[in-house]
């Protein structure tokens, strides 16, 4: 019996059956992609954030300064000047006071505006300079920067200033040959400065500026070259520890022009003896006069062979007539 062959049928597939897997994919492919409004929202979150923050931090700072302000006001601390870095020479009760004269007051708040307000009022005086302050929990330290004064000048008022030559500023003044800078005088023992007198002041300007003083400037290179030969040759017992002073009163002949025999520049020491120096550094020629190198040796000779020291050596020395020849002019 020959047994019907089934036909078998090929199992319809319905429409959704069919469409589903289009469906899911598509639907799949929608939920993995990135929202389209994702980068905006970023870009916005930065744009509006970062400005909000800044001016939270603005603010917050602005309250925070203000707090500190009102417990300064509420609980003020006092501290004291002190300076950290001042040179020996100026260690002197003269200077301390001077100080104080300066800052107007001997203890400062110790708040942001105390160290401020301690440079402006130092930097009145003109031998200080590169002032910085700074406070702490107890005081206010002040680190500064001195000019040297190298003598002392009077005026014909009877006031006293320091100077020093432009060229050995330490601000780089610049200014002409024979220039000077003016400083505020102060009572400097430990430097024993020699004083220069009858130097024409009436053109000096005030403290911190230039001066263009010819006189002046020529006895500050005699006073300089003295110190050089201390240095090299008598330096325990300088020659230049027994002077008082460098008078400039007939400089270039200017007091006695028709008497070429009265000195130009004189030295003064302690004792009142006066040595006869002569005419300016570069001018000895032009008055038949020995050269500097000849006065000086001449003047520490006799330093030397009278036991280091000048005290009552004579009535005056001089040091003027050349030894080695007779000078032409130049």
């Amino acid at each position: 019996m020959t047994m019907a062959r089934k036909k078998h049928r090929k199992p319809k597939l319905s429409k959704s059956r069919w469409y589903w897997p289009f469906g899911s994919r598509e639907k799949s492919s929608r939920s993995k992609r990135p929202s389209e409004f994702a980068p905006r929202l970023r870009i916005a979150a930065i744009t509006i954030g970062l400005p909000l923050i800044t001016a939270s931090l603005a603010v917050g700072f602005i309250y925070m300064e203000k707090y500190v302000q009102a417990c300064d006001a509420a609980n003020p601390r006092y501290g004291t000047v002190i300076f950290e870095n001042i040179p020996d020479w100026a260690l002197t009760q003269p200077v301390r006071e001077t100080f104080k004269e300066v800052l107007g007051q001997s203890q400062f708040p110790l708040n942001r505006t105390s160290a401020r307000l301690v440079e402006e009022r130092l930097s009145k005086l003109s031998w200080l300079y590169n002032i910085q302050a700074r406070t702490d929990d107890d005081n206010i330290y002040v680190r500064t920067s001195c000019r040297t004064p190298s003598a002392v000048i009077k005026t014909a008022k009877g006031q006293f200033y320091l100077a020093i030559p432009a060229t050995d500023d330490p601000l780089g003044s610049s200014g002409a040959e024979n220039t000077l800078v003016v400083l505020d005088y102060l009572p400097l023992s430990k430097l024993n400065l020699l004083e220069i007198t009858d130097a024409e002041t009436h053109n000096m300007p005030s403290p911190g500026k230039n001066w263009l003083a010819e006189d002046a400037a020529a006895a500050l290179t005699l006073i300089k070259a003295l110190e050089e030969m201390d240095s090299r040759l008598c330096l325990e017992k300088p020659l230049i520890n027994e002077i008082t002073s460098v008078n400039v009163a007939n400089f270039a002949g200017r007091k006695y022009p028709n008497d070429s025999k009265k000195p130009r520049i004189i030295i003064l020491l302690k004792d009142g003896i006066e040595v006869f120096w002569g005419a300016a550094f570069g001018q000895a020629g032009a008055v038949l006069e020995a050269n500097e190198t000849e006065k000086l040796s001449k003047l520490y000779t006799f330093y030397r062979e009278h036991n280091y020291t000048l005290q009552g050596s004579a009535k005056y020395i001089e040091l003027r007539n050349p030894q080695t020849g007779i000078p032409r002019p130049q």
